[in-house]
């Protein structure tokens, strides 16, 4: 009796699961052997194929979901499929290039942070066919690297914050009394110096300026340094970003009664949903989880799946973008989509929080009015 090589029984195996989980993904149903064959293009014999298959069965890879039905994947086939994926991410590279040529910084009209993550989410929703998700960048570690100070008022000031990442964010403060602009400079300078530590703040002697300068001086380093430490940071409150609901019921098994509740109810939850992108935040690349990968110990999301990774704002990862729908999702098709709407958020924030101008706008965190600096 011949033996198969042990690496030739293990390729073949995995041909025959990714020509089944590919053809599940496509129909919906359970796919007979007589599929996978013509799909696998392997020569083998019907009996070799329903071999293979049983021994997918054994390892929980597949599942017949009723008497003389066909298989379907399990969880654990979608992950194994997944993982043995090599995507080309032609399309999805000019797919992103030809939106980041026509989105246009300099143009009449202002774009806000939540503006651009809330396109990229609509845009990403609409390539995928699923739904679209963006947790809004997170620059709680993000410190304070330069205060400026602007008199816009006599008595109010405008603390405008520079952080190490390049973020820019502003205060408006009132002293009750009018400034002058070199006693505003001295503050300005003072400020700066007590960021880098007590030895910088001790050269602004009591010699060095009056008592009223350094009152004020006082007051706005509460108001500017301490309000923005409380604050988390430069973020402040995270936003969730989601579009494309409605698409993830367009798949037949997401219509079963239950499968739908579960669904809903998983959406609605905003605060999980973003604790499990902020999971995402911090791999180092795209992730792909499947079932109760989402939310461990949850058996009602076993038909979902989620890919997601994160973005990069000067280096540092501060979010995640994803997609969420089906576990029948075209995995090839959307884990570069996910890679490249990273990459493309991650270089559309660097331009803008690094050379920002700041519009004098009210506003929930990230609808702060930014532009490309073009002056100098």
């Amino acid at each position: 009796m011949r033996t198969l090589n042990k690496n030739v029984a293990e390729q073949r195996k995995n041909k025959i699961l990714n020509a089944l989980v590919s053809t599940y993904i496509s129909t919906g149903a359970p796919v007979a052997s007589s599929r996978v064959l013509a799909r696998s293009r392997l020569g083998l014999s019907p009996a070799t194929i329903r071999n293979v298959i049983a021994q997918l069965d054994e390892q929980g890879l597949t599942v017949q979901p009723h008497t003389s039905a066909g298989r379907i994947p399990t969880p654990e086939g979608f992950k194994a499929f997944v993982q043995s994926l090599a995507p080309d991410d032609a399309e999805a590279r000019e797919f992103w290039a030809r939106v980041e040529s026509n989105y246009d910084f300099g143009g009449e009209a202002e774009e806000s942070v939540g503006n651009l993550l809330e396109r990229c989410c609509g845009l990403l929703s609409e390539v995928s066919g699923e739904a679209g998700a963006v947790l809004s960048p997170n620059f709680i570690n993000d410190v304070i690297r330069e205060i400026r100070l602007v008199e816009v008022d006599p008595g109010r000031i405008l603390a405008v914050v520079i952080s190490d990442l390049g973020i820019v964010t502003s205060n408006t403060i009132h002293l009750g009394r009018k400034v002058g602009y070199f006693n505003l400079r001295r503050i300005e300078e003072y400020l700066n110096a007590k960021l880098r530590g007590p030895a910088f703040a001790e050269v602004f002697s009591e010699t060095y300026w009056d008592e009223a300068e350094r009152q004020a001086g006082e007051h706005l380093y509460s108001e500017v340094v301490l309000k923005y430490m409380i604050s988390g940071g430069s973020g402040g409150k995270r936003e969730l970003y989601l579009e494309g609901f409605s698409k993830v019921f367009e798949k037949q098994e997401m219509r079963e009664p239950q499968t739908a509740l579960s669904v809903v109810r998983f959406f609605e939850d905003r605060a999980a949903l973003m604790d499990v992108l902020a999971s995402c935040q911090r791999n180092d690349g795209v992730a792909v989880l499947i079932g109760e990968e989402i939310r461990p110990g949850e058996e009602t999301l076993a038909d979902m799946s989620l890919v997601a990774g994160p973005y990069r704002v000067n280096g540092v990862s501060v979010g995640a973008v994803g997609v969420i729908g089906s576990m029948r999702m075209r995995y090839s098709k959307i884990i570069p989509l996910v890679e490249h709407a990273a990459a493309f958020l991650g270089r559309r924030l660097s331009e803008v929080v690094g050379r920002g101008k700041i519009g004098f706008g009210r506003g929930e965190p990230f609808a702060m009015t930014l532009r490309p600096w073009v002056g100098k």
